[in-house]
């Protein structure tokens, strides 16, 4: 694994990608859900969720973080969250992370 100073040198932007990772105020409480986040979807599922429909994510080790739909693949089981102006995420169907939204 690469330190985050090989990192840096590599990838432009790594330093303030890490910054905003490490940083405490975007993290829930490990295992915490909000009580408003009531289903989990699966990413069959996900084509059913509409543009700007507010989502939560859920990772391991991080909690849960909040987001809108950007765009869904109707058939690639891919999501784009964005994160309130914190950017925009990919999320794959196969990856470790679950999507939560209002029951």
């Amino acid at each position: 694994m690469q330190s985050p100073m090989t990192a840096q040198r590599m990838i432009p932007g790594a330093a303030s990608h890490l910054a905003f990772l490490q940083r405490e105020d975007l993290r829930t409480e490990l295992g915490e859900r909000p009580e408003i986040a009531a289903e989990e979807l699966s990413p069959s599922q996900w084509p059913e969720l509409s543009r700007g429909e507010e989502v939560w994510i859920h990772e391991d080790g991080w909690g849960f973080d909040t987001g809108r739909v950007d765009e869904v693949s109707k058939y690639q089981e891919m999501i784009w969250i964005d994160l309130a102006g914190r950017g925009r995420r990919l999320i794959c169907g196969g990856d470790p992370v679950q999507i939560w939204t209002r029951g």
